[in-house]
């Protein structure tokens, strides 16, 4: 969602400068992409892993990931 907003300002980058803003689409597309990778950052920080037991002949665990 965040990615679809900074292509919007890229697209948009005229029409939002020349209506008055003190920044340009150029700058709040670049606002709009850090958003969207903090929250992919944040998202995989809450991540943890999970120790599962495998088959019975694979004595090794087995580590997925939750949210």
């Amino acid at each position: 969602m965040l990615y679809g907003l900074a292509k919007l300002f890229e697209f948009y980058d005229g029409a939002i400068y020349s209506g008055g803003a003190i920044l340009s689409g150029h700058t709040l597309k670049h606002f709009a992409a850090a958003a969207a990778c903090g929250s992919l950052l944040r998202y995989f920080q809450k991540c943890q892993p999970i120790a599962v037991q495998n088959a019975a002949h694979c004595p090794q665990k087995l580590v997925l990931w939750k949210k």
